[in-house]
């Protein structure tokens, strides 16, 4: 049985994450990619250059937001939440561009691995998706995993 939200006639908030002709958002926030997006082919390597300055062209390091995530994160352990951080890992061939054009993106990952071992916070995957162990065609694009490298993330979940 499918559930959808329905605007006007047509369905557009699938919750079953099935792939569908048009891209959707389920109920949870989860992107449904549409067929075309999901079957491209190696051309997802043409957005790269693209990628490497997706959201991070004018990047500078946010002190007060540093600061208010450190103090979240801490307000939770001390309230005996278990924090854990979780690194999205970016297409192999991304990663590499990030490595040599972008390494901000590693200095970040630093960061965050000095911050979570300084306060006993555990840390699971990496930007790096060879690290991680996914494969090129693991991915949507430079930045979006497919399930099967997302499963490899979180066996590490209950370790």
């Amino acid at each position: 049985l499918r559930r959808y939200l329905w605007l006007g006639n047509k369905h557009v908030l699938p919750i079953n994450g099935e792939i569908e002709t048009r891209a959707k958002k389920a109920y949870d926030g989860s992107h449904i990619y549409n067929e075309s997006f999901v079957n491209q082919a190696d051309n997802i390597r043409e957005g790269f250059p693209r990628l490497i300055n997706y959201a991070m062209k004018n990047f500078d390091y946010d002190i007060e937001s540093i600061e208010k995530l450190e103090n979240f994160i801490l307000y939770l352990k001390s309230n005996n939440v278990t924090v854990t951080l979780i690194l999205s890992p970016y297409h192999p061939k991304l990663y590499q561009l990030m490595r040599t054009q972008k390494p901000k993106f590693l200095e970040i990952e630093a960061w965050y691995r000095e911050f979570a071992k300084r306060n006993d916070i555990r840390i699971i995957g990496t930007y790096d998706g060879n690290t991680m162990g996914c494969k090129e065609n693991e991915f949507y694009d430079g930045m979006h995993p497919k399930k099967s490298c997302m499963q490899k993330l979180f066996l590490d979940v209950n370790k």
